[in-house]
């Protein structure tokens, strides 16, 4: 069931790069109880510009079966799902609205734990590898702190508690482990070692909040100019 169920989150993510007008030309033969399954399963301001695009009735029909909140066939809707992704990839091949829809997707990905960013990545590359690297590009996460510089790095680090950090270097990659414990002083390096090495063991979801917490500081330092955007080129 849990596989379908990230199928359906899949398939619905791929299906919100389409343009809405494309969505709606392609469901709008539908019947209200399977338009509304559709739009509950996409991202909320998708669904409300397709369903603008109903005549007024169509959309009293469409909201009254989602208030009906009826039990779905998980099976179905994800073949439904399917077909009106491939028809509406058909329409519109992805490109009218690609740009903003993969920024769309990669901010819906930023809001999910580092193991479900990873989980619906891979459920997408197996349907389209091209787009999942394409959103991968679009993604900030703690994985993208070893591009920035080691001057900058210290700023943001200097930022974060060492409960935080610590907790952050408990699942890391070794260039990037070292990289963060360089760009700290050799005092406080020793401290998250001894932190890391010695303290109980905790559950993974307060890890990846951590790390959320200083990919998301950094992020808003280069949004705000305080550091260098690693994406940048310098002369």
């Amino acid at each position: 069931m849990n596989s379908i169920l990230n199928s359906i989150e899949t398939v619905a993510l791929e299906l919100s790069l389409c343009e809405s007008a494309t969505i709606y030309a392609v469901i709008n033969k539908e019947s209200a109880e399977v338009q509304s399954s559709i739009l509950q399963h996409l991202p909320p301001k998708k669904s409300g510009e397709i369903l603008k695009l109903f005549p007024k009735e169509s959309q009293l029909l469409i909201i009254k079966s989602m208030s009906l909140k009826n039990p779905y066939d998980p099976q179905a809707l994800l073949d439904s799902l399917k077909i009106v992704l491939e028809n509406a990839s058909r329409l519109s091949g992805l490109h009218a609205n690609k740009k903003g829809g993969i920024k769309n997707v990669a901010q819906i990905l930023l809001s999910q734990s580092g193991s479900q960013i990873s989980s619906t990545l891979k459920e997408i590359s197996n349907l389209n590898p091209a787009l999942a690297e394409e959103i991968k590009s679009h993604l900030w996460t703690f994985q993208n702190l070893i591009k920035i510089r080691k001057e900058d790095l210290y700023k943001v680090l200097a930022k974060i508690s060492d409960k935080d950090l610590s907790l952050a270097l408990r699942k890391c990659d070794v260039p990037l482990k070292d990289l963060l414990l360089q760009a700290v002083s050799k005092n406080r390096a020793d401290s998250l070692v001894d932190l890391v090495e010695n303290s109980k063991k905790v559950p993974i979801s307060d890890i990846e909040a951590s790390q959320k917490l200083i990919a998301d500081a950094a992020k808003k330092m280069i949004d705000s100019g305080e550091i260098l955007d690693p994406q940048t080129p310098t002369a």
